[in-house]
């Protein structure tokens, strides 16, 4: 059924104007506009000579609309206005919001407040039920704004951005291709440049050359200048017509087209990176060294897949340590420990006159370490005697032990070998192991 004007009757073709009718016409069907610094609860909506309503007010380029069954909602100022005589108007139009609080939830949180927004990546539930996409809270309650497709969004709790695909799906990050070629330089990578292995042209030129190309990088040698001034050993990179420094920490890495060999940055130097080991140190003494076992555990400690501890276990401290100092976090070195031993005397008690043998384990530590990095058998020899307490002499024998350790960090770390003698038959009190030729050995893998 049609609806007709109400200026059709106030204002008819023939004859005067009906003041009434007028006077409603412009209370009820014309949007009240509210200056900016204006309070909407100063205004008194209702006209007290019709009773004419306004039906809506505009404040800041925002239109609320007239709820006329609400008498409770609160005035805030944004999505909720409330008159001086308690009439209250909703926010009519909901823009997408920029953010949005988390995007894991289904159902509304228990305290929510007027603003607070979400994102619905699977169906809603209760108050969201049949929702999808972006949910906020107004001065209506929870209403669903439709997300554009391709328009981001924040979430707060992943510090995380998601957009909607053209097929519905609501992803995060940006869509393929939305980074054009050449937009982003490595000084926008996270932490500007040891996630990446530079190709660099050389690490000899001084002086920035006349004419480079979007992308040239070197490391500019000592004694540069121009544009390079103050920036020998860096990375300098030519960028959108700017060249760019960049300065490296231990563990960068680069290749020189010019040496046509990897390099990786070892403050202060750079260094050729070689396949294999870059760095072999060892320590060695030809001469005896008697020493004595520590301990108080008289069990000793039995090889197996338990690491072996320098707390209480029988053992035997070698004295030759080295000093190992990683390039980057990970980064393994293989050890080698050999020795002779000349003469024993350790002293141990038996269970019966069972023939009864010693095996030697040994264990690499990092520095107090309880615990050894990496532990191996080294061999098993026959005691050469019966009697139920008493003196064990071991023959002459070599151990040679092989392991393999990861640094944690560059932070230097003395590296040092425990032995670990077990005796098959009884339990070990103490005593004396003699060495000599003892060898220790670190190669630092590339």
């Amino acid at each position: 059924m049609p609806t007709t004007h109400d200026a059709v009757t106030a204002l008819p073709a023939a004859g005067g104007a009906n003041h009434s009718l007028l006077r409603n016409l412009l209370v009820k069907r014309m949007a009240y506009c509210l200056a900016a610094d204006e309070d909407a609860q100063d205004l008194v909506a209702v006209d007290p000579q019709s009773g004419a309503t306004i039906l809506a007010l505009i404040q800041n380029g925002r239109v609320y609309a007239l709820d006329p069954e609400d008498t409770t909602s609160p005035h805030d100022g944004t999505s909720v206005l409330v008159s001086y005589d308690s009439r209250r108007y909703k926010l009519d139009d909901l823009s997408v919001p920029y953010h949005v609080l988390d995007k894991d939830l289904t159902a509304p949180p228990d305290d929510p407040e007027i603003g607070d927004a979400y994102l619905l990546v699977e169906p809603g539930t209760g108050d969201w039920a049949e929702f999808e996409g972006l949910v906020t809270l107004t001065g209506h309650g929870w209403e669903e704004i439709s997300l554009p497709v391709g328009r981001m969004v924040y979430v707060a709790d992943e510090d995380a951005y998601y957009h909607r695909r053209p097929t519905g799906e609501i992803v995060a990050g940006l869509g393929v291709g939305s980074i054009s070629a050449g937009s982003l330089t490595p000084r926008h990578l996270l932490r500007g440049g040891d996630l990446v292995t530079w190709q660099v042209i050389n690490q000899t030129t001084q002086s920035p050359p006349e004419s480079p190309t979007d992308g040239d990088t070197y490391i500019a040698a000592a004694g540069s200048t121009g544009a390079w001034s103050g920036w020998g050993g860096s990375v300098v990179r030519y960028e959108n017509g700017a060249w760019h420094r960049y300065v490296p920490a231990t563990g960068w890495r680069a290749f020189d087209l010019t040496l046509n060999q990897p390099i990786i940055f070892q403050s202060p130097n750079w260094v050729v990176q070689a396949a294999g080991y870059n760095q072999v140190i060892q320590a060695f003494a030809a001469g005896a060294a008697a020493i004595d076992l520590a301990g108080s555990n008289n069990s000793g400690y039995t090889f197996s897949t338990t690491a072996p501890t320098q707390t209480t276990s029988r053992r035997i401290v070698e004295t030759l340590t080295l000093q190992v100092q990683g390039q980057f976090a990970g980064q393994v070195f293989d050890v080698d420990y050999t020795a002779n031993i000349t003469a024993s005397a350790i002293n141990y008690s038996l269970n019966t006159t069972l023939s009864r043998s010693v095996r030697f384990s040994a264990g690499v530590f990092l520095d107090a370490v309880s615990a050894a990095a990496d532990w191996a058998s080294s061999f098993t020899t026959a005691v050469e005697t019966n009697e139920a307490a008493t003196n064990g002499i071991i023959a002459k024998s070599e151990i040679h032990c092989g392991f393999s350790i990861t640094v944690p960090d560059t932070s230097p770390y003395t590296l040092s070998i425990i032995l670990f003698p077990e005796v098959s038959n009884g339990t070990l009190n103490g005593g004396t192991v003699t060495l000599t030729r003892r060898r220790l050995v670190a190669k630092r893998r590339a």
